[in-house]
């Protein structure tokens, strides 16, 4: 075994600053970044050198160097702060951040500490230019205030993390390892390799194959050359919950058998990847209907006299099933591209909320269905700040489930009212409505309820409602009961977020 030096983990947080997932930053009270680890450098775009000559609020968007300077701020008046801002890339490309900070001390200073997460990253083609990884310099000796930063980043990090002695045993570990095995810090010390293991099988969903943390005989499925060996784990105790890990062995020679085993939840990102595939799946599905109904009455026509009766049928029928079609693919791209741009795609402005609904309802029609549905609205509604053809969009579309799932003769009705700072439109029917599961799945992509299968439609109206309404900071509420009807409700902020 190697001689203990002075600081045994050195070479550990050097490895852990550098090697993190998250982007972090460290900065003085007048803003400057005294230090930053690769991924900062990778996420803005910039290389480590020229990072530490550009300021903290340089570092944001116009319109959030205000927010940024209140968070340093924050952070070095109260210790520690956190927030949601936008920064901005060394190729001026903006994106969305979680800003996590902490106060501490270094060489008789107080600085801040910052780890940034991504949240809406840039398109492929707006994306950052990586900067190249900054070699490690030759070890000097021990660095007391480097150490102080990474100690600060070891502690906050999210993902779970430990370092093993050469027997394979825990001999450090952070809070948020603890937190990944229900235990404390304390506890987590001195456990082998082989009882973390054991003990994540243990809490495994059924069907799962045994996790082996020390061992990759097979690559897994979602190796690439950026993303080093890992395994995934989808834990049923005590929450269900999919879970990355990592082991990587620090360096060579006498420290070869010293590893970092890591522990990241992954949850949401497994979910997206869940959701995609449905989505495709369903999708094709879809379309599929239509593409075959054009095939075979076009093979149908090919051998029918053009001054038969059937000849105009068979191209009436074709026709339509090219106008669902391509109704069902400008959903679908309507869709996407919500999803992928949310608020950066609206063109906001001041809307007569009152005026602006009434003129909706009343343009509304279902053809050959002569029903209206009349509006009421409940003392004085403000102005909003939105994207008018996408609201009226998603107005239409709740309308449009409205009178379709509701039988000639029932009534809709519109009531407009305000709540706070947001303005809440109900639209009421007294139709089949929906069992609780059915509501549960409603913003699906190409969900249809068993009832409503018979009744034509994409699935897709929904899905699109709720993302108009993420993108201007909104919700939806939808309350139902089988064969009694459905209220749903969509509320607006006055003001969309920046």
């Amino acid at each position: 075994m190697a001689a203990t030096n002075a600081n045994p983990f050195e070479g550990f947080y050097k490895h852990l600053f550098n090697h993190s997932d998250s982007a972090v930053l460290v900065n003085d009270e007048a803003g400057r970044t005294l230090e930053a680890n690769d991924k900062a450098a990778s996420l803005l775009g910039f290389k480590r050198e020229r990072l530490r000559t550009v300021s903290w609020t340089e570092l944001f968007a116009n319109s959030h160097r205000k927010l940024a300077q209140t968070i340093l701020d924050s952070a070095f008046e109260t210790g520690q702060a956190k927030a949601h801002a936008r920064m901005i890339g060394a190729d001026e490309t903006e994106f969305d951040v979680a800003v996590a900070t902490k106060r501490f001390e270094l060489e008789g200073r107080m600085v801040v500490h910052s780890v940034v997460s991504q949240k809406t990253p840039p398109s492929a083609a707006q994306a950052p230019a990586l900067a190249a990884p900054s070699p490690c310099a030759p070890d000097a000796g021990p660095d007391t205030s480097r150490l102080a930063e990474l100690n600060m980043v070891f502690s906050v990090s999210p993902n779970g993390l430990a370092l093993l002695d050469e027997t394979q045993h825990v001999q450090v570990a952070n809070p948020a390892f603890a937190r990944f095995m229900e235990r404390t810090v304390t506890q987590i010390v001195g456990m082998s390799v082989t009882d973390i293991e054991a003990e994540l099988n243990q809490r495994a969903a059924q069907g799962q194959p045994p996790l082996s943390l020390t061992h990759w005989d097979e690559p897994s499925p979602d190796e690439t050359l950026i993303s080093p060996p890992h395994r995934r784990i989808r834990l049923a105790q005590p929450k269900t919950r999919t879970v990355k890990c990592q082991f990587r062995r620090l360096g060579a020679g006498d420290e070869s058998d010293r590893a970092i085993l890591s522990l990241q939840d992954i949850t949401r990102e497994d979910e997206v990847d869940q959701m995609k595939t449905r989505f495709l799946s369903a999708a094709a599905h879809e379309l599929r209907n239509p593409m075959a109904s054009i095939s075979g009455f076009a093979d149908l026509l090919t051998s029918t006299p053009q001054d038969s009766p059937v000849f105009s049928e068979v191209v009436g029928t074709i026709q339509n099933q090219a106008r669902a079609m391509d109704f069902l693919i400008n959903e679908l791209l309507e869709l996407t591209r919500m999803g992928a741009l949310g608020r950066r795609d609206l063109e906001l402005q001041r809307i007569e909320t009152t005026e602006w609904v009434q003129d909706t309802v009343r343009q509304f029609r279902r053809q050959d269905d002569p029903r209206t549905a009349t509006v009421s609205v409940r003392r004085s509604i403000p102005r909003i700040t939105a994207d008018t053809e996408k609201l009226t969009r998603a107005l239409t579309n709740v309308l449009s489930n409205a009178f379709k799932y509701s039988g000639v003769g029932t009534d809709v009705s519109v009531e407009l009212s305000a709540h706070g700072d947001s303005v809440h439109i109900c639209v009421i029917d007294k139709g089949m409505g929906m069992s609780t599961q059915d509501v549960a799945r409603l913003c699906d992509p190409f969900y249809r309820a068993d009832a409503a299968k018979d009744i034509q439609g994409t699935g897709l109206g929904m899905a699109l409602v709720l993302e108009i309404l993420n993108a201007h900071g909104g919700d939806l509420n939808v309350q139902s009961e089988l064969g009694t009807g459905t209220r749903v409700t969509i509320s607006i902020p006055r003001y969309a977020p920046a």
